[in-house]
């Protein structure tokens, strides 16, 4: 338990009341934020732990305030991607929020990925994508692409093929040739993991553009 202006606030439940504190209108990164001061010295465990949370969190976000919660990530991100980039796979809940534009979500989780970090829950990012893939197809392609390759396992695939194919239809149903060649491509490599389940996809889409 920590004190706190009088009264007694759970350790477990505080740092995701503090980064509310920094959305509602602290100064990103000072010397004297709450936020910032914990953030720069916390466990890479708990940075991660309080990322998924503040992503559970999210969805009853106002969008008033979800702006500043995405302005708060972008200020983690810059923080910690070269020191303590696995904090960072915290972020996969975010993904399940609404409170966010769909570009920015996959943008950002692409970079998180970029670093060789698998986001994390990754079924949130999995049952997200075709949502996402319904307006912003290359991007979602480019974060199932990234799921894939960062996924050394593939257990979370496994466990997501209805979410996947979904995802993947979505992606073949683009007026971009290229980002359907692409989707064609990340097909043959599931396939070549041992993941037949979407080689009618790639049939599909490469007959398709044969056309």
């Amino acid at each position: 338990m920590t004190r706190r202006q009088g009264r007694t606030v759970p350790t477990s439940t505080w740092p995701i009341t503090s980064l509310s504190n920094l959305a509602l209108g602290a100064t990103a990164g000072g010397d004297d934020d709450l936020f910032a001061r914990f953030w720069r010295t916390a466990g890479s465990a708990l940075r991660e732990q309080v990322l998924r949370r503040a992503g559970w969190a999210s969805p009853q976000l106002e969008p008033d305030i979800g702006s500043r919660f995405a302005a708060t990530w972008e200020w983690i991100f810059a923080e910690t991607h070269s020191s303590d980039p696995g904090a960072l796979a915290g972020f996969g809940s975010w993904l399940g929020a609404p409170t966010f534009d769909a570009g920015w979500l996959l943008e950002q989780a692409t970079a998180v990925l970029d670093l060789g970090v698998h986001l994390d829950p990754d079924f949130v990012v999995y049952r997200a994508l075709p949502r996402l893939a319904s307006t912003h197809p290359r991007e979602a392609l480019a974060v199932l692409r990234g799921m894939a390759l960062t996924d050394a396992e593939g257990w979370g695939l496994h466990g997501a093929v209805d979410e996947t194919r979904e995802a993947l239809k979505l992606v073949l149903l683009s007026e971009d040739a290229d980002t359907r060649r692409d989707a064609v491509e990340l097909v043959h490599l599931l396939g070549a993991r041992g993941m037949t389940e979407f080689r009618d996809l790639a049939e599909d889409g490469s007959a398709e553009d044969a056309s």
